[in-house]
């Protein structure tokens, strides 16, 4: 198994990048650590109040074998929003 790696994305105003497309991947979990509401999209850009929102003060969205999506994921907020991203 891949080690996981933690690193931090800064979201905006505008549709960010958080991971690529990876058919390596095989986890990812991301924490919103901001004061600020965020908004996730799966394989396209984010959009605001669309998608799945990470709430303030450590909102998270985990994608698990079930569920899981290599595709591309993107993010967005109304102010600058950090979140955690850990992928594996």
């Amino acid at each position: 198994n891949p080690m996981p790696v933690d690193f931090n994305i800064a979201c905006g105003t505008a549709s960010t990048q958080v991971v690529a497309t990876s058919s390596a991947r095989t986890a990812l979990k991301i924490v919103n650590d901001s004061a600020s509401t965020v908004y996730i999209s799966r394989g396209g850009a984010a959009a605001g109040s669309r998608g799945i929102r990470l709430n303030a003060g450590g909102g998270s969205f985990e994608m698990t074998p079930e569920d899981y999506h290599h595709g591309s994921v993107y993010c967005i907020a109304s102010s600058t929003a950090i979140v955690t991203v850990e992928t594996q």
